[in-house]
């Protein structure tokens, strides 16, 4: 009985282990797809949409190739009014004029 018993707890915590890693692993995908929407959406919206977004975790990497620094700071003021800024991470460059 006693065996049992602790066969038991240990099936149940590697099943519970296990279910914690694949439920985190999905709430991470689903967490950086929803980021993503949103800011893309948010972007598009208001007209800029060169941008593009790419999330990691909880980090916003901001890339793509703005027309002049006014536009690169105000896509990058966007996204920060909507992300905490210490997630966005402005990897964007302006294209030199001709």
């Amino acid at each position: 009985m006693r065996r049992t018993a602790l066969l038991i707890a240990a099936i149940s915590i590697v099943l519970a282990g296990a279910l914690a890693v694949f439920t985190s692993g999905k709430l991470v995908d689903h967490v950086e797809r929803h980021t993503e929407r949103r800011l893309h959406t948010l972007l598009v919206e208001k007209g800029e949409d060169w941008a593009t977004i790419r999330a990691d975790g909880f980090r916003v990497n901001v890339g793509g190739l703005a027309k002049d620094e006014a536009t690169r700071f105000r896509t990058i003021q966007l996204l920060n009014a909507n992300v905490n800024d210490a997630r966005v991470y402005d990897r964007t460059s302006v294209s030199q004029p001709e």
